[in-house]
C-alpha cells in the first residue's frame, strides 16, 4: 500500500535516526579497533599479525557499512523531502533551491516510477543510486 507524502517523510526521518543510532555504536567499534591496531603497531607487532589475530569486523568493512547506510538513508530522505514539498504546492524551482539540488534532480524524483513507499533496491542492486540522490 503506498504511503502518503507525510508518512514517507516520517519514515525517512525515522530511518535517518535509526542509522545514526546504529552508526554511533559502529563508530565505537571502529574507534576501539583502531586504538588496538595503533597500540599493536607501537608495540612492534606487524600489521599482518594484527590482522591475522583480529577478532571482530575489519575497520574498512565497518566504514563501508556505515557509508552505505548513511547514503541510503540520505537518498530516501531526499526523495521524501522532494515529494512532501511538491505535495505542499512548491514549484520544482523552489524545491531545488530549498534542498540545494538542480531542478532536473527534483523533476527526476517527482516523475520517478519509484513513488512514495517504493524503494529502488533491486533496480541496480544499490538503494538510491539510479537517481543519484
Amino acid at each position: 500500500m503506498p504511503e502518503t507524502d507525510d508518512e514517507e517523510l516520517s519514515a525517512a526521518l525515522a530511518e535517518v535516526a535509526q542509522v545514526l543510532e546504529t552508526g554511533a555504536e559502529r563508530v565505537a567499534v571502529v574507534a576501539a579497533r583502531t586504538q588496538a591496531l595503533l597500540e599493536g603497531r607501537a608495540a612492534g607487532v606487524s600489521y599482518t599479525e594484527l590482522l591475522a589475530n583480529a577478532t571482530g569486523p575489519l575497520i574498512l568493512d565497518v566504514l563501508s557499512e556505515l557509508q552505505d547506510a548513511v547514503s541510503a538513508a540520505g537518498s530516501r530522505l531526499r526523495r521524501a523531502e522532494v515529494r512532501a514539498l511538491h505535495a505542499e504546492g512548491l514549484s520544482m524551482e523552489k524545491i531545488a533551491q530549498l534542498l540545494r539540488v538542480s531542478r532536473q534532480r527534483v523533476s527526476a524524483v517527482i516523475n520517478s516510477p519509484f513513488g512514495p513507499g517504493r524503494r529502488t533496491e533491486g533496480f541496480d542492486g544499490e538503494s538510491g543510486r539510479r537517481a543519484g540522490l
